[in-house]
């Protein structure tokens, strides 16, 4: 989501993990209701796509085990460490992690087992792509 700014009249990212559950969760299925039961109680699928921007936003995901379309970690400012998703096992769509200027590492993606796509751009701290050596890219990747 894009807003414009009255003052400035330049775009500016106001987009949070909250607003994006919420917008896509009136597009599901599943009787409107994109939070999917897991015999886990700890972890939980989502049947939609998820955007987030912030830290804060990440560490909402603790937990999140399948993403059934897409998952974009970008223009986070402070997004530092993704082991919020540590139990995260696949992608159905695109994981996308782009813009994230303080990303040093991928630590935390170590179980995810398949995406359809992946990617990483634009993480210019990112030194390393440790943490993605279990994942089957199924359609394309782009680094």
């Amino acid at each position: 989501m894009t807003l414009l700014s009255p003052s400035a009249g330049k775009p500016s990212i106001a987009v949070s993990v909250i607003l994006t559950l919420t917008f896509v969760a009136a597009g599901c299925s599943d009787d409107n209701n994109p939070f999917l039961p897991s015999p886990d109680h700890d972890v939980w699928t989502f049947a939609g796509s998820i955007s987030v921007d912030s830290q804060e936003g990440l560490d909402a995901l603790q937990g999140l085990r399948d993403v059934r379309y897409s998952l974009t970690i970008s223009y986070g400012r402070d997004i530092v460490d993704l082991t919020p998703l540590s139990r995260l096992k696949s992608v159905g769509g695109t994981l996308t992690i782009s813009a994230n200027p303080e990303l040093e590492s991928l630590a935390g993606l170590d179980s995810l087992e398949s995406t359809g796509y992946l990617d990483v751009a634009a993480n210019y701290q990112l030194v390393s792509l440790a943490g993605l050596q279990n994942a089957d890219v199924q359609r394309r990747l782009n680094i």
